[in-house]
């Protein structure tokens, strides 16, 4: 079986890989914008989307894996895997709280929340990274011991749950396609109805997400 065409690992490490683009894109971007004497009022407010679409992305793809991926995992895994998954999780759960709190706030802020949002963004990626790599082996571990059927079925089924509670998908669709560029945008797309990814993403939910495009890549 290869890995290539496994619909739960492209999935998990598509969503993965956009989030560790948008989260290095909120690092990076709070420190400028907090260093900055003058702030563009556009640019801020396509960032707050931005960043609310990350933490609500992130928020219920980590809800996804505790309540349905890892119901199948720790029939696979050892406890001590289980273990350390279940550490990350609450160390990452704990961090995106504090990153919820500054990206929740009325804006309009002043220098000092944007520096403090940079702070709780930099956090974050301490552990992230690290949390991605050890999870994505422990699927890849799971996944080889699961039949082709169990496979689609977990992966549609995390994909559902994404759906249903990652806010609105003519925000969270685009955010994820163009977090992503070549093979992985590819990837990723192939997985999503081509009316939803070829005609509503590009024409009809454009006015719904244009004010992020100075954060992602281009289309």
């Amino acid at each position: 079986m290869s890995f290539l065409s496994d619909p739960l690992i492209i999935g998990i490490q598509g969503i993965h890989r956009a989030l560790s683009r948008a989260l290095n894109v909120l690092v990076d971007e709070s420190r400028q914008f907090g260093n900055e004497n003058q702030v563009d009022g556009k640019r801020t407010e396509g960032f707050r989307m931005y960043a609310r679409t990350f933490c609500d992305l992130l928020h219920a793809h980590h809800d996804g894996e505790e309540e349905l991926g890892f119901i199948h995992l720790r029939s696979i895994l050892s406890p001590e895997d289980m273990v350390a998954l279940d550490q990350e999780h609450e160390v990452m759960l704990e961090a995106l709280h504090a990153l919820q709190t500054y990206v929740a706030a009325p804006a309009p802020w002043a220098s000092s929340h944007w520096l403090g949002l940079h702070r709780a963004a930099a956090s974050l990626l301490v552990g992230w990274e690290a949390h991605r790599n050890n999870e994505e082996q422990q699927m890849v571990k799971a996944s080889a011991r699961m039949s082709h059927d169990e496979r689609v079925r977990l992966a549609k089924a995390l994909e559902q749950f994404g759906i249903a509670n990652a806010g609105p998908g003519e925000r969270v669709v685009p955010f994820i396609l163009y977090n992503l560029e070549g093979k992985d945008r590819e990837a990723m797309g192939s997985r999503m109805p081509f009316f939803m990814k070829g005609i509503l993403v590009p024409f009809f939910w454009r006015g719904n997400y244009n004010v992020m495009r100075p954060f992602l890549f281009p289309r």
